[in-house]
């Protein structure tokens, strides 16, 4: 007698998680771009044997709105690939912080060694706030050593402790 689909039915379940999750503390709503690393060309070497990257570039894969205190669950990247981070801020008063030169930063990777420990973003006036970036089993975490609301009408500098004679105006002010 033939079974029915009844009779070969298994009851299956499974739990899967995302490759990690990216959890904004810094104080304000952040906007991450995400991207995978790609190379371009190669050439060969002088003498023939070696293969030199010619330039490199980044694939977009996502960009991300993640609200203080939050944590997001990242499932469009390939969990062994490396993965590079840009990042915004948007102040209350409207000002955007975001980085100026340079490369997205590593923040996912086999080789634990490599990845950033930090980012510098900067306001319009190339101010700098220095996010920390810290790592755990499956968190990249995002934060600010201190965050400043100033709600005077006045700018704020701050004085570096070691150069007690340098002072800066803090980032974001307008």
């Amino acid at each position: 007698k033939p079974l029915s689909a009844v009779d070969h039915a298994t009851d299956v379940r499974c739990s899967i998680e995302p490759p990690f999750n990216l959890v904004n503390t810094t104080g304000a709503k952040i906007t991450v771009a995400l991207y995978l690393h790609r190379t371009m060309h190669a050439k060969r070497a002088v003498a023939g044997v070696l293969s030199v990257p010619t330039g490199v570039s980044f694939l977009h894969v996502a960009t991300i709105a993640i609200d203080e205190g939050e944590s997001m669950p990242i499932t469009q990247v390939d969990p062994l690939a490396d993965v590079y981070m840009d990042v915004v801020v948007e102040q209350p008063t409207g000002e955007i912080l975001t980085r100026t030169t340079g490369d997205p930063v590593l923040i996912r990777s086999q080789f634990r060694g490599a990845r950033a420990s930090t980012v510098t973003i900067r306001d319009q006036y190339s101010q700098p706030l220095v996010l920390r970036i810290e790592y755990d089993y499956q968190r990249v975490v995002l934060s600010c050593g201190y965050w400043v609301v100033n709600q005077t009408m006045h700018y704020v500098q701050v004085a570096e402790p070691k150069l007690l004679q340098s002072t800066h105006r803090c980032a974001g002010q307008t």
